[in-house]
């Protein structure tokens, strides 16, 4: 990797950026911690609301009060309010105090009117223009502005230099008095992929998406395409999603568009042959292939010689994946340099919930870099149409900051990132991370591209681990141990099937989209956000339960076909004859276990099953002779004895052993006969 991309500073610089920056309390909270919930909750549930809110903060709120526009330059506020007719038609602009900090900052955009006591002008609702000297702003830091209209507010952040408190003239501009930040490109899609994906060869199986959302945003003017455009070059790194460019470059191959996935142990058609083999209606060719291909070889141009960042695969949260046992999964960006055929940097992270607990910590490689989330990064998290609720924030500061509009988010998230890059000292600490959200939206980006158009090298201390205070947004107990058990499952599986020289997918090849699947159903993406947070945490059930669908189907067809309930042979020496199935595209080696209270049971040896096959066997069982029948349970099993198939009871009689039944109903027969005819004679 080229040496100006990321710089790993010393360990002894870690402590202080990790815990005083990124997880340190605000105005003097301390934290509070907790492990994860036990299952999903909604926001407003009474176990979690005050997690996502404070009901103290910004009391009467609704967001009717909305800046549709607002622009700051160095010495003006431009902008323009709406609000209903009903809150009236005159507005007015209150300042708080400045402050030094940004989580300090951070506090003011929540708190209620009498943090504001400072009265600036009365105008009409609509468009204003303003001086800072006619706003009362005099001093230099940073100043949170509340905007009044009747009995509602809405709030946003301005950053004021020394240099901007002088006269226009005597003034720097904004970009000469700033110093320098690192910045962080972020390239992420909430893919809808359908769920419960295997694995071929030797060509990879068939992509399947649920809609085309994704090619919406891959066209000129989509999201992404518009990311890729305001990218600023220079040393802002980007920060790709792994499972991004895995979909696009399959996405070029051609995709379809389905609702379902066709089951993966039909026998009868080879599984990368499924959808052109067999006529499903649900499905239909997907119509991106061409932008896909397209976007990823812009891609490929941009990234060239640039640094490169990978995020979590699938925007995976990496305590639950570390609790999962899928870490190494998470962290898998070897596609990246493969198809966009650049260095990529090695031993960083850079965790979807913005922190790092010590669990992760002790799995993750010596000497590993990580970039947490500070209060930069919290205010940050707020841009967008779907603001977030980050877990290293103070609970007591979280509010609905939908409250205020996009315009007045993004221009607080400005103001924060000024404000870093004045307060910033490159001869004592590394220059502060701009970290956007992961679904970064294009208007937000063309303001991050105009506030550091010239980023600083990327340095990054080795990683520190931190508790993180109260966060309802990750993954629960009941997804993260689904989530593990399916893993098991998937590890059992594997070890089930044999290699074989003739067939060219392998156990580790045909099991490891299950492995990645379950990383996906480990996503952050949109469940940080108060409004998406129920949809997110459905779509990792979805998933889930798609999962664990698949992983019972694939196990389920390892299986014995007994010759039914009753099997009647000829002799007691007679075999019992039974087949044993595998839907597996591999062969599967496995013996037969019995258990009867009434028959000793005689065993083959292992059986060699053939991939999507099935083979005949033999048993014998020995039945007393004081026995009529006797009831036998069978099942598969692997060579340390676990059972691999679900147990199927047989009952095995023999041809002649009951004569003496036929002879009673014979003479009962004759009997009633005789008796029917002597009746008649009377008659």
């Amino acid at each position: 990797m080229r040496q100006w991309c990321v710089r790993l500073a010393a360990a002894a610089t870690a402590a202080s950026f990790l815990v005083s920056g990124a997880l340190a309390p605000v105005s003097g909270f301390e934290p509070v911690t907790a492990g994860a919930l036990p299952t999903p909750a909604a926001p407003t549930s009474e176990t979690v609301a005050e997690q996502w809110v404070n009901p103290m903060l910004r009391v009467g709120d609704t967001g009717a009060v909305k800046l549709t526009e607002l622009a700051v330059t160095d010495h003006d506020v431009t902008g323009t309010v709406e609000a209903p007719e009903s809150l009236g038609t005159q507005a007015q602009i209150f300042l708080a105090p400045p402050v030094g900090d940004l989580p300090s900052a951070f506090n003011l955009l929540g708190l209620n009117p009498e943090a504001y006591p400072i009265p600036g002008p009365t105008f009409p609702v609509g468009q204003f223009h303003f001086t800072f000297a006619e706003l009362g702003i005099t001093e230099p830091g940073i100043h949170a502005v509340l905007l009044r209209v009747g009995e509602e507010t809405t709030h946003f952040l301005i950053t004021v230099s020394p240099s901007e408190t002088d006269s226009p003239s005597e003034a720097t501009s904004r970009s000469e008095a700033a110093g320098a930040v690192a910045l962080l490109w972020p390239l992420a899609a909430d893919i809808p992929l359908v769920p419960g994906e295997t694995g071929t060869a030797p060509e990879r199986p068939p992509l399947l998406l649920r809609d085309e959302s994704l090619m919406a945003e891959l066209r000129p003017g989509g999201r992404l395409a518009r990311l890729v455009d305001l990218y600023p070059g220079g040393h802002a790194c980007l920060a790709i999603d792994p499972q991004l460019v895995d979909v696009l470059s399959r996405m070029s191959d051609g995709y379809q568009v389905a609702s379902t996935r066709p089951s993966p142990v039909e026998p009868t058609v080879r599984l990368r042959e499924r959808w052109t083999a067999k006529k499903d209606t649900s499905s239909t060719p997907g119509q991106g292939a061409a932008l896909a291909g397209e976007f990823l070889a812009r891609l490929r141009e941009v990234a060239k010689n640039r640094c490169v960042v990978a995020l979590p695969w699938g925007g995976a949260d990496l305590t639950a994946a570390t609790r999962a046992g899928v870490l190494g999964e998470a962290l898998d960006a070897s596609v990246l340099e493969e198809e966009l055929d650049t260095p990529v940097a090695k031993n960083l992270v850079v965790p979807s919930s913005g922190y790092i607990t010590p669990e992760t910590a002790a799995a993750l490689p010596q000497g590993t870099g990580a970039i947490t989330g500070d209060g930069l990064t919290a205010q940050l998290a707020t841009l967008g149409e779907h603001p977030e609720t980050v877990g290293y924030t103070d609970p007591l500061t979280r509010f609905r900051y939908a409250v205020d509009s996009p315009a007045a988010r993004r221009q607080s998230a400005a103001a924060a990132i000024q404000f870093a890059r004045q307060t910033a000292d490159p001869t004592t600490t590394p220059p502060p991370v701009v970290v956007p959200p992961r679904l970064l939206e294009a208007a937000d980006a063309a303001m991050l591209a105009q506030e550091v158009p010239d980023p600083a090298q990327l340095t990054v201390p080795p990683y520190e681990p931190a508790t993180p205070q109260v966060d309802p947004t990750g993954l629960t107990d009941v997804e993260i141990t689904t989530a593990a058990q399916q893993l098991r499952y998937a590890a059992d599986l594997k070890n089930l099937m044999v290699k074989d020289p003739n067939i060219a997918v392998t156990p580790e090849g045909f099991t490891a989209p299950l492995r990645r699947s379950i990383v996906e159903s480990l996503s952050l993406y949109r469940r940080r956000s108060i409004d998406l947070h129920e949809q997110a945490t459905s779509a990792t059930r979805v998933k889930l339960d798609a999962g664990r669908d698949v992983l019972q189907q694939l196990r389920r067809s390892v299986t014995l076909l007994p010759p039914g309930n009753v099997y009647t042979r000829t002799s007691n020496s007679s075999p019992v004859v039974i087949v044993a199935q595998n839907g597996l595209p591999l062969p599967v080696e496995a013996t037969i276990h019995a258990e009867s209270e009434d028959a000793t049971v005689a065993l083959p040896g292992t059986l060699w099953i053939p991939a999507q096959g099935s083979i005949t066997t033999q048993l014998t069982a020995d039945v007393p002779k004081q026995k009529e029948q006797a009831s036998i349970k069978l099942w598969l099993a692997n060579d340390a004895g676990a059972a691999i198939s679900e147990p199927v009871t047989i009952t095995v009689q023999t041809k002649g052993s009951n004569w003496w039944v036929w002879l009673v109903a014979i003479v009962t027969a004759l009997f009633f006969v005789v008796r029917l005819a002597l009746r008649r004679r009377r008659h």
